[in-house]
Parts: C-alpha cells; structure tokens; sequence
C-alpha cells in the first residue's frame, strides 16, 4: 500500500524466558491516528520501542519507506520517529530550548535563540502556548509532554508514539494534546496512541 508509513513485520522479542512480542505485525498509514490496547504487561510499550530504535528485535523487520529494512537506527533511535512515553524524557534541570539542542545533538548547530524560536513557531501551529527559556522543571505535565511533542517535531518526526499521554493530565490539558495530535494528522503526520481509557481512542483512532 502507497499510503503505509511503518511496516513492522514478524516482530518478536523475549527478555530470558519471558516473551514479550511473538511475530507482530502491524503497519501504520500516513495522517493515522493507530491505537494500541491491551493489558499491561501485553507488550505494546515493547513494540513501540523496537519502532523507536530503542530495543532490537530478535527477529523481524521494521521498514519505513523509502527506508530499507536494514537501515540501522542511529544515536539509540531513528529520526523520523519521536516516543514520549509515560515517565518523560526530558532533562528537567535544562530549559525547553536547551532540550531541543541536546535532541538534536551534533547533526545542527543551533543556539538558544534559534531553538526558542523553533519551539514557538511549532507551538503557535500545533496549540498550547509555553516558555521555552523555563526549567523544565517549573512546567506542569501537560507542559512537559507538550514541550517533548514539540521538540521530537522540531528534530524532523514524521511518526509520533504517544504512550498512555493522558494518564496524569487534567481536562483542560488532555483537550489541548488532542488539538495538537488533530493538526499533526492533518499536516500528514501519524501517531501510534497507547491507552486504557476507551472513551478516548473511540474519539481519537482511525484505527484500534
């Protein structure tokens, strides 16, 4: 299909005797919200993680187009995919600006203004105003995860994975996240959403 942006193919990955993913297949279409259910402990972080670069597969393939299945991911994860996961990771002594130069590591140069900039320009696009020159940690967790959307975006993610994004956000906060997972979807971008709350993949996914 001309539209998939992510192959995962026959994905299987075991931690000792314990297995995690056996022989997963699952593709991810451009401007698509896909959603991931299931227990804990059912292996969707896991996944999410082998699509990140983060973790490789004991066997398996994960293409993403024009990529070949054999491209390696570089700097522990690959480019055009951005995970934020439950617990952050940002470096909350470092203000958003210095977040996005460190993402971006040696491959741009790019100082704190540059970088300020880079952040208000996504964040006047996508919704959801904040202070790129602020400790990271002097920012809510709706700011927080906000800020880490904006920076993966900033560093060129064409697929966002959104792991239990909501779990500690407040309404007001949630509303806005959704604001800025609409607007990337139709600017062409795709996510893969985890959650538990049903209420809020039936509103979100194209497809669960």
């Amino acid at each position: 299909m001309n539209d998939v942006r992510v192959k995962l193919r026959a994905i299987s990955k075991s931690f000792g005797a314990v297995t995690a993913l056996n022989g997963v297949d699952l593709d991810l279409r451009h401007g698509e919200v896909h959603a991931l259910i299931g227990e804990n402990g059912a292996g969707k972080s896991t996944l999410m993680r082998v699509l990140a670069g983060h973790l490789t597969p004991d066997t398996g393939d994960v293409v993403l187009p024009p990529m070949q299945a054999t491209d390696p991911p570089s700097s522990g994860g690959r480019a055009a995919v951005g995970f934020v996961e439950q617990e952050g990771g940002l470096i909350p002594e470092l203000s958003g600006a210095e977040n996005l130069i460190l993402a971006h590591g040696q491959n741009v140069r790019m100082d704190r203004r540059s970088a300020a900039d880079r952040i208000t320009e996504l964040a006047d696009r996508f919704g959801g105003r904040l202070d790129p020159h602020a400790p990271v940690s002097t920012l809510t967790v709706g700011q927080r995860q906000r800020l880490e959307i904006l920076i993966v975006m900033a560093c060129g993610a064409g697929v966002l994975i959104l792991d239990e994004p909501t779990a500690a956000l407040g309404a007001d906060e949630a509303a806005t996240l959704r604001q800025i997972i609409r607007t990337f979807v139709t600017d062409g971008g795709s996510v893969f959403y985890i959650s538990h709350k049903l209420g809020e993949v039936i509103e979100l996914a194209d497809r669960i």
